[in-house]
């Protein structure tokens, strides 16, 4: 079987021989960067301390919110295709 691979990865720390494998298989990097990190190998780069553990925390907090909203949003599309199929059988 064909090997899964995530659709984006978060990666914090400072391996560059990690951002490296990660970019060859060309999937997105979000990363939390100071001023030891190797940024020209991130897609998305929020600036912060990856050493601390509340920018880790803020950071995750910021994703689950991000990845709920958009769950709701695509909810709320698919309910509004139904409706609207609904409407026209009727």
């Amino acid at each position: 079987p064909q090997p899964t691979f995530p659709d984006w990865v978060l990666f914090f720390g400072n391996s560059f021989n990690i951002l490296t494998e990660i970019s060859k298989i060309k999937i997105p990097i979000i990363s939390l960067n100071d001023s030891n990190s190797f940024i020209e190998k991130t897609h998305f780069s929020i600036l912060g301390n990856d050493d601390s553990i509340e920018s880790l925390l803020v950071l995750f907090l910021y994703l689950n919110y991000c990845s709920q909203k958009a769950i709701l949003v695509e909810q709320e599309l698919f309910y509004s295709k139904v409706l609207k199929s609904l409407k026209n059988l009727l």
